[in-house]
């Protein structure tokens, strides 16, 4: 091997370090998904090649796989998210077998027949998936996508599963804050609703005893410190 080449290699894994380093300052910086992926994208182009950054969801209720956030180099027409079942998509087989997956032409893409349109309107030619898994659930899949056939290859795996891996602690995070936020407004509804029906009785301990909107309040007041503990989410 070549001082060039050698040197060159060096300089990329220097870079690759860096950037995992600036990760990892990204995720401690940002809370919201959409500013965190703001965030990442103008880190990541420094190593990595792509048009697009999306984070696609897995609803666990639906069994489908949901578009959350999507970062782009440059204006797209907003469109609203649509849901496709597991075996629709390529981030559905990601999920399910927990191994990354590069396109490398998706116009000519035929295991999942309706991408090459989906993917016709952004330009989109290749694309990479990686798995966005913790140590407690599969969330769902990071993808970079780009505009260039054949932008990704085996040897951008090691790097992006990295990423990919902190990026899923970030994320598990963010959705266990908006869980909690959300159980948080459900229990203080609940207890303007018990203030006004004490209001409205005059045996309390009939309330205590009886009431189902006081039952609710106790009920998901568990809920959060089973989950979260007395701090909420890490």
């Amino acid at each position: 091997m070549g001082n060039v080449e050698r040197n060159g290699q060096e300089l990329s894994a220097c870079q690759q370090y860096q950037t995992l380093l600036a990760v990892s300052e990204a995720i401690v910086s940002h809370r919201d998904l959409a500013t965190l992926f703001h965030d990442l994208a103008g880190r990541l182009h420094l190593v990595v090649r792509f048009d697009y950054l999306a984070c696609i969801l897995h609803d666990a209720t639906s069994n489908t796989m949901r578009l959350h956030v999507l970062e782009t180099t440059e204006p797209i027409p907003v469109q609203a998210p649509v849901p496709l079942s597991v075996a629709e998509d390529p981030a559905g087989t990601v999920l399910q077998t927990q191994h990354p997956l590069i396109l490398s032409n998706v116009a000519e893409e035929s295991r999942w027949p309706q991408l090459p349109e989906r993917a016709k309107p952004y330009g989109v030619n290749s694309s990479c998936y990686l798995p966005l898994t913790t140590a407690r659930r599969r969330l769902g899949v990071l993808v970079f996508a780009c505009k260039q056939a054949g932008a990704y290859d085996t040897a951008d795996v090691d790097f992006l599963e990295q990423v990919a891996n902190q990026v899923a602690v970030a994320v598990e995070n963010a959705l266990a804050f908006d869980e909690i936020e959300a159980l948080k407004d459900k229990l203080h509804q609940e207890k303007v609703y018990l203030e006004e029906e004490a209001r409205t009785e005059h045996n309390f301990g009939e309330i205590v005893g009886e009431s189902a909107a006081l039952r609710r309040v106790l009920r998901i007041d568990r809920e959060i410190t089973s989950r979260f503990g007395q701090d909420g989410p890490p």
